[in-house]
C-alpha cells in the first residue's frame, strides 16, 4: 500500500434514509481506499448500496438521505462541506459518469452546450477555446465526426455514443477522481468491450484514480485491480481483485461468483447463501446507534472479510 496520501479516503460512511416512520441504514460502515493512479470496484447486486455509496461521496444524496462518517479527498474532508466549495470540486477535480446517460443529460440543449459547461465553470477559456476542446474531448472518446455533433441533441445519437458524452463530460477538466456509475448498463457486448477500453486507456492517459460501481463481475476483472463486494448496505469482502476472485472468503461473494454464467454451462441451480438480503423497514431504528454492530478482518494481506451479527459471514 502506498505511504502517500490517498486521493480517496472512506471511513464509516453510513446513509441514513429519514422517513416519517422512522430511520433505516441504506449503507452502513463502508470504508476503503483508492489511492492515486489506482482503481477500484464496488460490487455487489442491485440494492446492495452501491449508487449510494458513489452519490455521498460526490455529494449527490437526496435531502431525505443524510451521511455521516468520514469521506476525505485528498485529505479533505467532504461530509459536511459547504455548497460552495463543493462545487469547485465538482467536475474539476471529481468526475462523475451517470448510469444512464438519457436521463442524466439534457435532451434539448445541444452536445457542444453541455460539454463546454464545465470548463465554463472552472477554466478561464474563451468561448473558443472552450469550442476547440470539445472537439478534442470528442475525439478523446473515439467520435472523430465531433464537429458534426456538437449541434445535435442526445436523441440524436445512439447509445454507445450517448455513453462516450458522458464520459468526455466527465473528463473535460481532466480529474483526478473519476467515479463511473454502471457506465457499460443497456450496452450490447460489443459496445460494453469498447467503453471498458476508452476507460482503461483514459485512466493510464490521464493517471486518474477510478472508482467502478457495477454488478458485473466481468467488467471488474477487466478493469479494475482492486475490489470492495457488498452486501445488505456494507461491504463484506476487499482485496486484490485477482485473489478475490480466484479465492473469495465471505459466502456472498463465493454465491456472486457461482451465479455468474460460464462458457458451456448447462441449466443448473444458481446458488444462494443462508439468509436474503434484509429490507430497510427490518433494520429500522429510532436510534442509528442501535443499528447492529460488524467488524472487517484482515485474513491476508491486503484482504478484508467482514464478520456479520446478523449471519452472513463465514
Amino acid at each position: 500500500m502506498s505511504t502517500h496520501a490517498p486521493t480517496l479516503q472512506v471511513d464509516r460512511l453510513t446513509v441514513t434514509a429519514r422517513r416519517s416512520d422512522g430511520a433505516y441504514p441504506a449503507v452502513r460502515d463502508v470504508g476503503f481506499r483508492l489511492d492515486a493512479a489506482s482503481t477500484l470496484a464496488l460490487v455487489g447486486e442491485s440494492g446492495s448500496g452501491k449508487t449510494l455509496t458513489a452519490l455521498a461521496i460526490a455529494g449527490l444524496l437526496a435531502d431525505n438521505l443524510v451521511p455521516s462518517g468520514s469521506v476525505r479527498f485528498r485529505g479533505e474532508e467532504l461530509i459536511g462541506m459547504g455548497a460552495t466549495r463543493r462545487r469547485e470540486l465538482a467536475g474539476a477535480a471529481i468526475g462523475f459518469i451517470f448510469q444512464e446517460p438519457m436521463s442524466a443529460l439534457h435532451p434539448v440543449l445541444p452536445i457542444g452546450v453541455q460539454l463546454t459547461e464545465g470548463l465554463r465553470a472552472h477554466t478561464d477559456l474563451t468561448r473558443a477555446q472552450r469550442r476547440d476542446r470539445a472537439r478534442e474531448l470528442l475525439s478523446l472518446v473515439g467520435l472523430d465526426r465531433s464537429r458534426d455533433i456538437l449541434g445535435n441533441r442526445i436523441g440524436q445519437l445512439s447509445g454507445g455514443m450517448r455513453q462516450r458524452v458522458m464520459i468526455a463530460m466527465a473528463v473535460s477538466c481532466e480529474p483526478e477522481l473519476l467515479i463511473a456509475d454502471e457506465p457499460t448498463t443497456a450496452l450490447d457486448v460489443t459496445l460494453q468491450q469498447q467503453v471498458l477500453e476508452l476507460l482503461r486507456g483514459l485512466q493510464q492517459r490521464l493517471g486518474l484514480s477510478l472508482l467502478m460501481i457495477t454488478h458485473d463481475l466481468g467488467v471488474v476483472s477487466e478493469t479494475c485491480a482492486n475490489v470492495a463486494v457488498m452486501y445488505a448496505g456494507q461491504i463484506v469482502e476487499s482485496g486484490p481483485t485477482a485473489d478475490v476472485m480466484s479465492a473469495p472468503a465471505h459466502p456472498y461473494t463465493v454465491a456472486l461468483l457461482e451465479a455468474s454464467p460460464r462458457l458451456g454451462d448447462t441449466r443448473r441451480r444458481l446458488p444462494s447463501i443462508s439468509t436474503g438480503v434484509p429490507w430497510l423497514r427490518d433494520l429500522r431504528e429510532t436510534d442509528p446507534e442501535a443499528w447492529p454492530e460488524t467488524a472487517m478482518h484482515e485474513v491476508a494481506p491486503g484482504r478484508w472479510i467482514r464478520e456479520s451479527s446478523q449471519g452472513a459471514a463465514a
